[in-house]
């Protein structure tokens, strides 16, 4: 990802459920 504000963004129109899916998918700035 180019910005962890898209990712924020992004974030905001998937469903919870998804989210364990895509932090195991990629990996995340901490």
């Amino acid at each position: 990802m180019k910005s962890r504000k898209n990712m924020k963004l992004h974030l905001q129109h998937v469903p919870k459920r998804y989210w364990k899916y895509l932090t195991e998918k990629s990996t995340w700035p901490n």
